[in-house]
């Protein structure tokens, strides 16, 4: 079986591989009785068996099983470059850029020569970068769009000076702000009705101490023409 999923790799035809390769491991699990070299050898197999039905999972667009087989691999083998490698393809394939730079930094450790691994990170931090750019891009786009109408609505014609709807008494606040600015701390309005009240009160105390009831002024006037 797994050779016959070789040979359909070479083909292209990835979709048909897998089934072989998975035949391959099934068969592969109910060997027992194996020798330490057998059982070294059957281990083998196996991880060469999942690693090649990862690379057909990325081929036929199925990057969560590639992930999976990947990581059976790395549970024996946490060095396993490829292995590494390809799980990093997978995490690229569907934008996980963080997860898939951190494989392929392990995996150039281990292969520091193997060119498809830096290669890969060249593209991993090329498309991040063209995501973040769109990201922000289509942000700029969104805020742009929104204006200050969009958020406070206008005041109605039916709303008075003071009755802009917040429930704040906008004349008290105006009167106290003038009293603020002023900074001496009494109440000129009071002051002035005070002083009206005090005029009237000498009007009147005037008329009490004179007796006589008469318009003073009135009187005054009519002597100016009698002279």
């Amino acid at each position: 079986h797994k050779q016959s999923g070789n040979e359909l790799v070479k083909q292209g035809a990835f979709a048909e591989a897998l089934g072989h390769y998975k035949k391959a491991i099934d068969t592969a699990e109910y060997l027992f009785d194996l020798n330490e070299e057998q059982r070294a050898q059957h281990r083998d197999l196996v991880v060469q068996l999942r690693l090649n039905m990862a690379l057909c999972h990325l081929k036929v667009g199925q990057p969560a099983s590639a992930v999976e087989m990947c990581t059976k691999v790395l549970e024996g083998e946490p060095n396993n470059a490829k292995a590494l490698y390809r799980r990093a393809c997978a995490h690229h394939a569907v934008q996980d850029f963080d997860l898939a730079r951190r494989d392929l930094v392990a995996a150039a450790k281990l292969a520091p020569a193997d060119r498809a691994i830096r290669e890969e990170y060249a593209k991993v931090q090329q498309d991040q970068s063209a995501a973040e750019r769109k990201a922000r891009s289509a942000y700029s786009g969104l805020f742009s769009r929104i204006t200050l109408t969009d958020d406070i609505p206008a005041p109605t014609h039916s709303e008075g000076p003071h009755e802009c709807g917040c429930g704040h008494d906008h004349h008290h606040e105006e009167h106290e702000e003038h009293e603020e600015q002023c900074g001496c701390g009494h109440d000129h309005h009071h002051e002035e009705h005070h002083h009206e009240e005090h005029h009237h009160e000498e009007h009147e105390e005037h008329e009490e101490h004179c007796g006589c009831g008469h318009d003073h002024e009135e009187h005054h006037h009519e002597e100016g023409h009698t002279h």
